[in-house]
């Protein structure tokens, strides 16, 4: 099951949580995780269209899950890593999910207080970062500076301002309504549409407490003490839960109350009344618990206060946070500054980084990873960091391998959350006249020698074995054919299912009776493999070639060629004794320059290449989209992800979903009414029509 389809069974409650958990701790899934979450170390091009889906629907089901009574599977440095990775392409932060809890849906009333916060990881340049994922506070402030002179023309110096810093509670959001007199809780829920839980059943014990006479919102976050996370799991058999937040999580979304409700604590962090633009820091969080007040400047006395403060005792009570957020307190600032995209731009959260330790080099192995690339793994005496034991860590590529220059005996400083990153300090003791351990010189698959003159050493051979499934596994993601991992693969073809690379996939329906006495098959899951790929004997051209895997040509790029130029004529063209002809033809079609021509020009022009595409083309029916419309007006959506019946009504209409601005948009889709960002703003000042998502919906019927 591709993320993709898991996170659309999750939507659809068609996929239990707990099955989504197990299925994400798979190897080939939990090797997907490990690459994204360390994408900016291993990857030096930027993400394929397929690739920015998938990313996009794991930080999609991790959300889910965090918001079940099974919880993520990662920590939140791992999903950060992710999620940054998002923001940082353009694609708006993902602030709320679709939750487990769905009884009762209601919509926020004060919208402001749902939503998250911008995450730094080191609070000045002289911190020593070793992900380039994470960001520096400065970095955030220059940001912030740029959006005040933008909007006033003016020059202002942040770090001169004064902060309340405070510690960031490592709990459940959830937000206390109160209107005429009725008090309501709500999850911070589906950000994207507005619509949340209403959880008003579990946490009512807790009105009293808190409600004000008059109309408010208020917005907590709801934690439990560590001494009450150990009680219960001295309760509990069957179940250990790992940290205090999963239980409050559990309780939350639970349908009926029970006795773990008795050990929540909401703790109180901003208020709001009708009328105000912005929300209150609470009083009572200043009261009942540590702050401190200081210049943006002060990022030493920052640092002390986050590191006094990562265990916060009240009442003989001990709560974890995993940080301190500090917000900018003038009120002007505030309203200038603003929110965007559910986030607040005068407020930031500094994060605690991993935990470390040392140990020492035993050497390193060298696995292929399933497009044939060849990633060195340390191995090191055990370590026992956040309650798990380490030994293998991957260094990503050659480069990096190059960089830590390592030799047996050697220590180094391993950092960890869920996945391990190895990196090098002064205390760490080189071994001065030690053995120097070497790149392996030959692939450990096929044993084809390597070009280790590339960043990224990959295995030359195009028929080793990791490089044909990687093929055909490619081919089976971009065309969404379902039920088929690399691990499926691989058995395949142990036992012969697929000689001949993607074109053995439609062969077989043949070898049924065997598939299906494969351990791990069955009847049920071969009759589901084999339906997966008959239905997809039928492509259009562009799906079709997309899925090739030819190296830097993707779906869309195949798209904007067959518009043009008829499939068969590119195949003709092909076949010439001139190549340049087929150049010259793609390089005069708009958006495609000489780079793409000449990848395609050279795939095709390869013996072998040419001769399993036919074979190939012989199995399918290949729809022709030559003239298709290539002038669609452009529709731009902020904040929320269209579904592919969005895509296919706007298509039907003429229109062009995309995710980055134009001034030239038709008009602009946003999830929800009153909802803030950039591209609204410029919207309203091009006088560019705005549509909800459901008024689209509403309109394309």
């Amino acid at each position: 099951m591709t993320f993709e389809k898991m996170l659309q069974d999750l939507t659809l409650h068609a996929l239990d949580p707990q099955a989504a958990r197990q299925a994400l701790m798979e190897p080939e899934k939990r090797r997907k995780i490990q690459y994204y979450a360390n994408i900016q170390d291993i990857a030096k091009h930027p993400l394929s269209d397929a690739q920015l889906s998938e990313l996009t629907a794991i930080v999609g089901i991790l959300q889910i899950l965090e918001n079940s009574s099974v919880g993520s599977p990662i920590t939140d440095h791992a999903y950060d890593n992710m999620q940054e990775m998002l923001v940082s392409m353009g694609i708006p932060r993902l602030t709320g999910a679709v939750e487990i809890n769905d009884d009762i849906k209601v919509a926020h009333t004060y919208t402001t207080l749902r939503g998250t916060l911008t995450k730094v990881y080191y609070l000045s340049k002289e911190d020593q970062r070793v992900n380039k994922n994470r960001k520096y506070l400065d970095e955030w402030v220059e940001k912030m500076e740029a959006l005040y002179k933008a909007k006033t023309g003016l020059t202002i110096h942040l770090d001169e301002q004064e902060v309340l810093v405070q510690p960031k509670f490592d709990g459940v959001s959830c937000i206390l309504e109160v209107k005429d007199g009725v008090a309501t809780w709500i999850t911070r829920g589906d950000t994207s549409n507005n619509m949340a839980s209403d959880v008003t059943h579990i946490m009512r014990p807790f009105t009293d407490v808190f409600k004000e006479s008059r109309n408010c919102g208020i917005k907590f976050e709801v934690m439990m003490t560590e001494e009450n996370k150990d009680r219960i799991n001295t309760m509990l058999l069957d179940t250990h839960y790992k940290n205090s937040r999963q239980i409050v999580t559990a309780t939350i979304n639970a349908s009926e109350p029970d006795y773990k409700v008795d050990y929540l604590y909401p703790v109180p962090l901003r208020i709001i009344h009708p009328g105000e633009p912005v929300e209150r820091i609470h009083p009572m969080l200043m009261e009942q618990f540590p702050t401190l007040r200081c210049k943006l400047k002060d990022r030493e006395l920052i640092r002390k206060f986050g590191n006094e403060n990562r265990y916060v005792k009240h009442n003989n009570m001990r709560f974890r946070t995993d940080g301190a957020v500090i917000t900018i307190l003038d009120p002007d600032i505030q309203r200038i500054l603003g929110r965007e995209n559910d986030i607040n731009n005068f407020e930031v959260a500094y994060k605690f980084t991993e935990e470390s330790g040392y140990s020492k080099v035993k050497g390193v192995e060298f696995y292929v990873s399933e497009f044939g690339r060849v990633t060195p793994v340390l191995v090191i005496n055990d370590i026992i960091l956040k309650g798990n034991t380490i030994n293998h860590i991957t260094l990503s590529n050659k480069e990096r391998f190059d960089e830590l220059d390592l030799h047996y005996g050697d220590e180094v400083k391993v950092l960890y959350d869920i996945i391990p990153y190895v990196t090098l300090d002064e205390k760490c003791r080189r071994v001065p006249y030690g053995r120097k351990i070497e790149f392996v010189h030959h692939c450990p698959s096929c044993g084809t020698e390597l070009d280790l003159s590339q960043v990224e050493v990959q295995c030359p051979n195009p028929k080793c074995i990791s490089r044909v499934l990687g093929r055909v596994l490619n081919y089976c993601d971009t065309l969404r054919i379902q039920n088929i991992g690399y691990s499926t693969l691989d058995t395949l073809w142990v036992h012969g299912c697929l000689p001949k690379g993607i074109r053995s996939l439609y062969k077989l329906r043949k070898k049924k009776d065997l598939i299906q006495t494969l351990d791990g098959f069955g009847a049920l899951k071969t009759k589901k493999i084999i339906a997966e790929i008959e239905a997809k004997r039928r492509l259009k051209d562009y799906d079709f070639f997309g899925a090739l895997g030819i190296e830097g040509l993707s779906v869309k790029t195949f798209q904007t060629i067959f518009q043009e130029v008829p499939y068969t004529e590119v195949l003709e063209l092909a076949k010439s004794r001139n190549p340049e002809r087929l150049v010259q033809r793609l390089v005069s079609i708009r958006g495609i320059g000489e780079g793409k021509a000449r990848l395609l020009a050279n795939y095709l022009k390869e013996p072998e290449n040419k001769k399993e595409l036919q074979k190939l083309l012989e199995e399918l029916t290949i729809v022709s989209t030559y003239g298709a419309k290539t002038t669609r007006e452009r529709v731009v959506l902020t904040g929320c992800r269209p579904t592919d019946e969005d895509v296919r009504l706007l298509e039907e209409q003429g229109y062009e979903a995309s995710d980055s601005w134009s001034n030239k948009a038709k008009f602009l889709i946003i999830p929800h009414e009153g909802y803030e960002s950039s591209k609204v703003g410029k919207a309203q000042s091009l006088g560019i029509p705005i549509l909800t998502l459901q008024d689209m919906r509403k309109r394309g019927r």
